[in-house]
């Protein structure tokens, strides 16, 4: 991330720090590509979930991973508080729906 590779680096370590980062790339790529393939129509799994794991795992060496690692979270934060707005809508016509279906049916028992 931070550590680059200078002149008085031995190569025995830059060596090993691109061996992590090709290392990285491959596993985060792969559960990425899963996570792709689990998130596509009629397919079970948890597909979106693992995406996120993949970029979170290819965001330990990569700039590009992160943002859109971040861009997820924001749309999932932006997702969930629209759920529950429309959960609290639903839960009010739904009550509304049941008291006007209750008083027509008291008022039609009435008649009978």
């Amino acid at each position: 991330m931070g550590d680059k590779p200078t002149e008085s680096t031995p190569v025995h370590l830059q060596a090993m720090r691109l061996g992590r980062r090709i290392l990285i790339a491959i596993v985060g790529g792969v559960v990425a590509l899963v996570g792709v393939v689990l998130a596509m129509p009629l397919v079970p799994g948890p597909g979106l979930l693992v995406v996120a794991l993949g970029l979170a795992i290819l965001s330990l060496e990569f700039e590009l991973p992160r943002i859109w690692l971040a861009r997820m979270k924001r749309k999932v934060v932006e997702i969930r508080r629209r759920s529950r707005i429309w959960r609290v809508r639903i839960k009010r016509r739904s009550a509304a729906i049941r008291n006007r279906f209750s008083a027509w049916r008291a008022t039609s028992r009435k008649r009978m």
